[in-house]
């Protein structure tokens, strides 16, 4: 769910901070990665840490230690369902959350104490998930489209990575209940550069242009979908291809645009295309290994919480004024 003072340490910064592919619902497809977030550092301290390998990438990820978010520990002694997850989890005292934090205000990182901080508004519905456990958060972060993986074969205990529901996810993965339904005023569009802003408008205006978007994500849908004669090219970060449109090496890339408020903020050559796509979103679930419902049921005792209590809007609010904050003032 950062980003500037010199432009490349910033941009460094900005990219490892803000985006990653986000998620809702076309007429046609059914969501996917969204953005909201917000900006209280939950997620990781330094205390511990760990290298995990997910697939072929090894990466480090951090626990916090302490209960930072407010919940209460909760009674889950009526808790049943299939797995033995939950259980794991209880035994071991740590549960372990995947992540892809280029996704700002959803998830992202904060690096402004010389410490990497994994935050935004998924951050801290982890960090409120663990503490409503009792247990630590250990954050592993990769790559967006390396989740999926990661989740269907248990390396991790769940993953939250502004996951839209679809058909698709559900027969994969065990799917928590919806969360974080803030967004649905945003919608899904093109980030371009702002000399090009009047000159893409339109789909039309899009024909034989190059739009970038992230690789197993519901942008990637839509911009195949509903921009049949653009040229669109699959990426693995989302980072890296806003650097290819600010270098002029795509047109576009295709975001949530509650990530894309944020990225346009902190780059004043970037801007948002008057053209949208179709979209409708319905909130964010949890990503959990296929059978796993004891640990899903737990989860969704918290996300009840969550969402009665209004908590996700608030850590997005939160996490958008961090990430604008970073945006200005960090220098990576």
């Amino acid at each position: 769910m950062k980003k500037s003072m010199k432009l490349v340490a910033a941009l460094t910064l900005v990219f490892a901070t803000m985006f990653t592919a986000c998620s809702g619902n076309s007429t046609k497809t059914e969501s996917s990665k969204s953005a909201t977030k917000t900006g209280s550092v939950t997620t990781s301290s330094a205390k511990t840490s760990n290298t995990n390998t997910v697939g072929s990438k090894s990466t480090t990820s951090t626990a916090a230690a302490d209960n930072s978010s407010g919940a209460a520990k909760l009674d889950l002694s009526s808790i049943t369902g299939e797995g033995d997850k939950l259980d794991k989890i209880l035994q071991a005292g740590v549960i372990t959350c995947a992540t892809s934090p280029d996704f700002a205000p959803n998830e992202f990182i904060d690096i402004s104490s010389g410490e990497t901080k994994y935050v935004g508004c998924d951050m801290d519905l982890a960090q409120y998930i663990a503490d409503s456990l009792g247990v630590k958060l250990e954050i592993v972060p990769m790559k967006f489209d390396a989740i999926k993986a990661a989740v269907t074969t248990g390396q991790v205990d769940m993953a939250i990575a502004g996951l839209a529901y679809t058909e698709e996810r559900a027969k994969n993965m065990q799917l928590s209940d919806l969360f974080g339904n803030t967004d649905a005023d945003e919608g899904q569009g093109i980030v371009v550069l702002k000399e090009n802003a009047d000159k893409l408008k339109t789909a039309d205006d899009f024909t034989g242009k190059t739009i970038l978007a992230q690789n197993g994500s519901v942008q990637l849908d839509l911009t195949t979908t509903q921009l049949p004669k653009a040229n669109c090219t699959p990426i693995a970060d989302v980072n890296n291809g806003a650097m290819e449109v600010i270098t002029g090496q795509a047109d576009g890339l295709t975001l949530d645009l509650a990530v894309a408020k944020v990225l346009i903020t902190a780059h004043k050559e970037l801007a948002i295309s008057d053209f949208k796509f179709e979209y409708e979103s319905k909130g964010n679930v949890i990503g959990c290994t296929k059978g796993e419902t004891k640990l899903v049921n737990a989860l969704n005792m918290v996300v009840k919480e969550v969402n009665d209590k209004g908590l996700y809007k608030q850590w997005k609010d939160k996490a958008v004024e961090l990430a604008k904050s970073l945006g200005v003032e960090v220098n990576n």
